[in-house]
């Protein structure tokens, strides 16, 4: 315990207590994928980078804790998806910056036979017309930059703002002038 209070470092001291913690909040962290287990692990970096020295608002671990697993299981899933499309994002090709459309228009004729599936496309296709528009590289390599998202750190990370307090201590002077 530090002077006035826990502190998420002395709380989580490491990967594994966090995992373990994590398990207990109802995330299932004996069958994620490897990518999920990784963004797990990313999270308590970035929680332990941002709170490590940070006094908790609570006197008790237990609380501490049950407030913690609240706000963990509300916002890790979400995290966790809004992650992978962020990743998904940022693996797409530069093509798929600079293609604004691409659209397929099939012609069939039915030779009135029954139709198993009315809203699949037929079999016997008369003809096909494809049309893809394309923008201009400079406008749509300004755009990818402009709208693709941050890494969503940040609004994770505020999300566990409340747990914490800061705590001034009485100031002591270091420095006292005698006239």
């Amino acid at each position: 315990m530090s002077n006035l209070t826990f502190s998420f470092k002395e709380l989580f001291p490491d990967l594994a207590t966090f995992k373990t913690f994590a398990s207990e909040t109802g995330i299932d962290v004996d069958n994620m994928t490897a990518d999920d287990l990784a963004v797990l692990e990313h999270t308590y970096f970035i929680l332990y980078s941002r709170y490590s020295t940070c006094n908790v608002r609570y006197t008790t671990p237990e609380a501490f804790y049950g407030e913690m697993g609240i706000t963990f299981d509300d916002e890790f899933r979400r995290y966790l998806k809004r992650y992978k499309l962020i990743a998904n994002a940022y693996n797409l090709t530069n093509e798929d910056f600079e293609t604004l459309n691409k659209a397929v228009s099939n012609y069939a004729n039915n030779p009135n036979d029954e139709v198993s599936k009315p809203l699949d496309p037929l079999n016997y296709i008369s003809s096909q017309t494809y049309n893809a528009q394309f923008s201009n590289k400079l406008q749509a390599y300004l755009l990818a930059i402009e709208t693709l998202p941050s890494e969503y750190d940040e609004d994770f990370l505020s999300k566990f703002k409340h747990l914490f307090i800061n705590i001034i201590p009485k100031a002591i002077p270091l420095y006292i002038e005698e006239v």
